[in-house]
């Protein structure tokens, strides 16, 4: 629910950073105002930094 909150409705972009071991795209997603979502999740427990990806950049790992 916290990620439609955040995005339904609204045109999205993202950067793809990576791809798992499965085929998914691994990405940083912004909404239309410039804030990013994967930042927004993480600062509000809703998401977990994957730190094999981020490298440590949300500074959770």
């Amino acid at each position: 629910m916290a990620l439609k909150s955040l995005v339904e409705g609204k045109h999205i972009t993202w950067i793809e950073i990576d791809v798992d071991r499965y085929g998914r795209s691994v990405a940083r997603v912004f909404l239309p105002d410039g804030r990013e979502i994967n930042h927004l999740m993480i600062k509000n427990g809703t998401a977990r930094e994957y730190c094999r990806y981020s490298k440590g950049f949300y500074g959770r790992c």
